[in-house]
């Protein structure tokens, strides 16, 4: 720290022309180690990554070394997943005292014309390990840039306040400029950053040019830390998979006068890279008639992945979604060592409760892409779908993919716009992709018939719940696989009556519903077991 001010007053010296450039040593410009590399905070390992087969799940991290040109990252091999490298100090940073930071982009898998999502960011912020927006995952200042590799880039810069509930983690913009970066001689960019302190404002620059909002940057830093200390970081983000990430750290310091190549002696290795274990993609036949190939719902899915939400699973086998702020999003993504083909099931379906919005965008990722991707999106419009019960509480919304992807199923993200403060709690009743919207349509009907009793709004109300057991919706990995010539849609159960009783269960259906239509539904099972017989 002492070190760091002393560089701060001799570089003020030197801008007065007291004294000259050459009376600066390396030593006083950069501290020795200041510098690691990380995977993003939300990948370290514990049991929320471990998938039941006692392996954890993660990209492998970049390692360093120091070079003669600075602190150089060592690649990971990224075969089989998208490229993240999070860059850091290891140490906060007196911020005050000036940043100067410019670094390389040795490697880094643009889009190709792609309109795939990749960005750099350049970070302050309050913790070491940080997702940038992510809740938990650190607060501060960031600037994302935005180019295609030809050094000409937007950047628009994000506030984030992990202590405000209301906003924690979430990505506030203020504003959006760009400018040129310059490139060497074999074509990579080069970027600098530069912060200053004028005793009450935070300016800063890239490339030499101003990004824009400093009064918001200011108030949210100076609440966060008001003596300054910043952890300094630069993350790199990609959306299409298996290629690279790299930058080497040229020259760091106060200012420009005194900025240096970053020294250390120590360095560390890349990590291997793990796998995700991908098997080939299933068979369509392994799913039975009118049941999603893969299913999000409380009793097969943790919803622990969302922006400015909080998820609460309630007793009716549904998700509760708390949202803080007007933008938010869930994703759902399946185990990473099985999936289904899109091309399979292209339809998206997803039951909300209570949802008095009038949509959002929904993102798909396949193939190739593994992360949300520019372009990749679609409108999610509760006008699109169908209305049940008395009030209209449930709504039903399939959006059919056919023509739009293709390849293994890697995940979707919902962003939702909810302008009114008042309808920002919603449930998510299941969500989940089928073969068509027929039989995503009737998968819905089964899940309201059977808890609820609803039927569609625009239908007759039926007198009887036209009732039939349910097929199990577990799981690829534990579901037993019939040879499709000989796979039968139901199997014979032993004691129908608790089978049923089971079943309702597993829907999360109670109370008096479940008393009056166990009986039916018993007979019918009884009934189907002796056509089986």
């Amino acid at each position: 720290m002492k070190k760091r001010l002393l560089c701060a007053l001799l570089c003020a010296v030197l801008l007065a022309g007291l004294i000259p450039a050459a009376a600066l040593t390396a030593s006083a410009a950069t501290a020795e180690g200041d510098w690691t590399t990380y995977r993003f905070a939300n990948e370290y390992c514990d049991d929320t990554c471990d998938h039941g087969d006692g392996v954890c799940y993660y990209r492998p991290e970049a390692g360093y070394k120091y070079t003669a040109e600075g602190f150089t990252v060592v690649p990971a091999d990224y075969t089989g997943f998208t490229p993240q490298l999070s860059v850091m100090s290891k140490e906060a940073q007196p911020v005050k005292g000036g940043i100067y930071l410019q670094f390389r982009v040795d490697g880094y898998s643009y889009d190709g014309g792609l309109d795939a999502d990749q960005w750099i960011a350049l970070t302050l912020t309050t913790e070491e390990k940080v997702v940038p927006g992510s809740l938990d995952f650190g607060g501060g200042w960031m600037t994302l840039i935005r180019g295609k590799g030809d050094g000409i880039c937007s950047m628009t810069p994000f506030l984030t306040d992990p202590n405000t509930e209301e906003s924690r983690g979430s990505f506030v913009s203020v504003g959006t400029g760009g400018n040129t970066a310059p490139r060497d001689n074999q074509g990579r960019e080069i970027y600098t950053l530069e912060v200053t302190w004028d005793g009450s404002v935070y300016e800063m620059k890239l490339n030499g040019t101003p990004i824009p909002g400093s009064a918001e940057t200011t108030a949210l830093l100076e609440k966060l830390d008001p003596a300054g200390e910043f952890f300094v970081g630069i993350q790199m983000h990609s959306s299409v998979k298996d290629g690279t990430a790299a930058l080497t750290i040229l020259r760091y310091g106060t200012c420009d006068a005194d900025a240096t190549a970053p020294v250390g002696s120590d360095s560390k290795d890349a990590e291997e890279n793990c796998d995700f274990g991908f098997t080939d993609i299933l068979e369509p036949s392994t799913v039975p008639p009118n049941q999603p190939a893969i299913l999000w719902s409380p009793d097969t899915y943790n919803m622990k992945d969302g922006y400015n939400c909080a998820f609460e699973v309630l007793g009716d086998n549904t998700w509760r979604v708390k949202a803080a702020d007007p933008n938010s999003f869930v994703y759902f993504t399946p185990k990473p060592h099985w999936s289904y083909d899109a091309g399979d099931f292209p339809v998206f379906g997803i039951l909300l409760r209570n949802f008095w919005a009038d949509g959002g965008t929904l993102w798909y990722c396949a193939g190739d892409f593994m992360e949300p991707a520019n372009g990749l999106t679609v409108p999610l419009s509760i006008y699109d779908g169908e209305f049940y019960g008395e009030d209209e509480e449930y709504v039903f919304i399939p959006v059919d993919l056919s023509d739009l992807w293709a390849g293994r199923i890697h995940n979707i993200r919902l962003d939702f716009v909810i302008g009114d403060e008042n309808a920002r709690e919603f449930d998510i009743c299941f969500a989940g992709m089928f073969r068509n919207k027929d039989e995503a349509y009737a998968y819905a009907h089964e899940w309201l018939s059977y808890c609820k009793g609803y039927y569609p709004v625009t239908q007759a109300p039926a007198t009887e719940p036209a009732i039939e057991p349910p097929i199990s919706t577990r799981p690829p990995e534990i579901r037993e696989t019939v040879p499709p010539e000989t796979e039968t849609p139901y199997e014979p159960v032993d004691d129908p009556e608790q089978a049923v009783e089971d079943i309702l269960a597993k829907y999360g259906c109670t109370g008096s519903l479940g008393a009056v239509i166990l009986p039916v539904v018993a007979a019918a099972a009884v009934a189907l077991t002796k056509k089986k017989e």
